[in-house]
């Protein structure tokens, strides 16, 4: 997912699972919650020259 509004720099992954479920059950109407995620990750802001793997 790509865009995430309201993120931060330092996250917790279960931060961005809750804020996954809420987008994916809000915008795509698909009922999840967060023992369907295993786990989360935050890559951090595009920048064209970095990889961010």
């Amino acid at each position: 997912m790509s865009g995430v509004p309201d993120d931060q720099d330092r996250q917790s992954s279960i931060a961005v699972t809750t804020q996954v479920v809420s987008l994916v059950n809000g915008y795509l109407n698909i009922p999840i919650n967060e023992r369907d995620i295993d786990i989360a990750h935050r890559l951090g802001k595009f920048a064209g020259r970095y990889n961010l793997t």
